[in-house]
């Protein structure tokens, strides 16, 4: 592998003075020097996870010492990483040839449409009378799924980290919770790799592992933009919200297509919701969310569910586990880019984003905020 990009950023050593404000105890420089394009952090395990479009790497910041460094590129992608110029005209002849190639298929079956119309016509007027239908037919018709491209598997930004997640969850067994990162790629690939924290005095004197454990593909190969881990209450396991998580535990998987919700460990699926093939839309930001009912009784009803903003500028508030839609709220404008890609969630089912560069927009989905 050959970085043929841009160098990393010069530093220098300055005399640190004590005071209020912020200090710097590590500095983390990855290779190549690309840009950071997904961050986690667990402050009580001492470990950060930085994902760039070449791969993902685990620093623990209480020893201060890199624990491990995954690259996501495939062999065909590895010579010709941080060539800029030759990838895109690679890609300008292949999608050119792929036109003409579209361009040729449609001429073709408009022609031999043309032929069966005119060897059709005669046999049209003798045709029987349709039969009446059911005033309820209509009501029992399923709704028509888009036909969505297959994404390609040689895309070069196919190697990208998009999101990181650590959660203590059921991977291994169904007896014992095991420290966990969960890395998702923008071609549909989710690691999930097994961390081994020493506890107690033996944190500063012993080195955390990490280990690949399971790999999950999904087949539309969208990017996964988020994952979140549930327990048996649909709790988020990867907050600190709760103490106890009881079993069965799933994993939200939440691609920029489809929402699918799987079994831990077994990995199975349990449900999903098709986005895009339904509406034409994309998810753009999810989070689990906590609502509350109306009242200050000890006993009140709670529930967790999924908020997700798509390209549209659409907020849907999802039940969780079915994915039912419980609300579908018009929130930006779909020509506001700037502000649906500046919104962020909050785990009360809130939301701000920017209206202008100098004014932030508060939403709320919960009649209690």
């Amino acid at each position: 592998f050959v970085w043929k990009g841009h160098g990393a950023l010069g530093t220098r050593s300055l005399e640190q003075v004590g005071g209020s404000g912020f200090i710097i105890t590590s500095l983390l420089q990855l290779h190549p020097p690309a840009a950071v394009t997904a961050l986690a952090v667990h402050s009580s395990w001492g470990l950060v996870g930085v994902g760039t479009a070449h791969g993902v790497a685990v620093y623990d910041f209480i020893k201060a010492e890199p624990v491990i460094v995954k690259c996501t590129l495939n062999p065909l992608d590895m010579s010709g990483a941080g060539e800029g110029p030759i990838s895109r005209r690679k890609s300008f002849k292949k999608s050119l040839r792929e036109s003409f190639r579209r361009l040729r298929k449609g001429r073709s079956q408009r022609a031999g449409a043309g032929d069966k119309r005119g060897a059709t016509t005669t046999a049209a007027t003798s045709s029987p009378p349709p039969q009446p239908t059911s005033p309820g037919a209509d009501l029992e018709t399923k709704p028509v799924e888009r036909a969505i491209e297959a994404r390609p598997v040689d895309d070069a930004l196919g190697s990208m980290v998009r999101c990181l997640t650590f959660a203590r969850t059921y991977i291994i067994s169904i007896q014992n919770m095991t420290p966990t990162l969960w890395v998702g790629t923008n071609n549909g690939t989710v690691y999930i790799f097994t961390l081994t924290i020493p506890g107690g005095s033996k944190r500063k004197e012993e080195s955390v592992s990490c280990l690949l454990g399971k790999e999950i593909q999904l087949k539309h190969r969208a990017p996964v933009i988020g994952i979140s881990l549930m327990d048996g209450h649909c709790n988020s396991v990867d907050t600190s919200r709760h103490l106890e998580h009881p079993p069965p535990h799933r994993v939200l998987i939440c691609s920029e297509e489809q929402i699918k919700i799987f079994t831990v460990p077994q990995l199975k699926p349990v449900c999903k919701m098709k986005l895009t093939a339904m509406e034409g839309a994309r998810v753009r930001r999810t989070v689990l969310a906590l609502f509350k009912a109306i009242g200050n009784a000890p006993t009140s009803h709670v529930e967790t569910c999924l908020l997700c903003l798509t390209n549209l500028g659409d907020i849907i508030v999802l039940s969780l586990p079915e994915l039912r839609r419980q609300v579908n709220a018009a929130v930006i404008r779909k020509e506001d880019i700037n502000g649906i890609f500046s919104l962020c969630f909050t785990e009360r089912g809130e939301a701000l984003y920017l209206h202008s560069s100098s004014e932030l927009q508060r939403v709320s989905m919960s009649t209690t905020r």
